[in-house]
């Protein structure tokens, strides 16, 4: 039993060092202070996925990302607030298109990515045309979400910088209000 926990113990040293632990962590803790939340992805890599010049990672590797709060777009399930049902990752991307037939010019577009996750299949879409469609590899979403401060029968986290918010507005109002009284006491209509 003891050896087994070393290996399993020693598996995941190995994981947080090819994840670059402190920066993940560092990026992990930004990311939930701010917005309330972070996701994590967690996905395995095969040798053959990996640029691996010196054959390090032969069996592949599990590689952890953080994937910005923006992108994602969660569904829970209506009976259990911390169960996933589908998860949308989107977010923008640059498309070179030709737009000339004869003179084979191009031009540089911007179109929407989305990456559509369930427990049984993944659908990939570029610009509203889908472009791929797969099983789902692991039988689960494989996102991890991380809040930074839990709220009671809710499925996100409130950030650090919540309660400042209405604080920051309050005083750039009253600042404002001064101002517009200083500058019609030194030049009055």
């Amino acid at each position: 039993m003891e050896n087994n926990m070393k290996r399993v113990y020693d598996y995941l040293e190995e994981v947080w060092k090819n994840n670059e632990k402190d920066t993940l962590l560092t990026e992990i803790g930004q990311t939930k202070s701010i917005t309330g939340e972070a996701w994590v992805k967690v996905q395995y890599r095969s040798a053959e996925d990996l640029e691996d010049p010196f054959e390090e990672h032969p069996n592949g590797m599990i590689k952890v990302s953080i994937v910005p709060t923006q992108y994602v777009f969660p569904t829970f399930n209506d009976h259990d607030k911390d169960k996933l049902d589908s998860l949308l990752i989107m977010y923008p991307i640059r498309q070179v298109v030709q737009t000339g037939l004869l003179l084979r010019r191009t031009q540089e577009t911007t179109i929407m990515y989305k990456e559509y996750w369930t427990k049984d299949e993944i659908v990939v879409y570029e610009g509203g045309n889908e472009v791929d469609r797969m099983t789902n590899p692991y039988g689960f979403i494989p996102f991890v979400q991380i809040k930074n401060f839990p709220i009671a029968g809710r499925s996100y986290g409130i950030g650090d910088l919540d309660d400042i918010i209405p604080l920051n507005v309050e005083l750039n109002t009253k600042r404002s209000d001064i101002s517009e009284v200083i500058d019609y006491h030194s030049a009055p209509i």
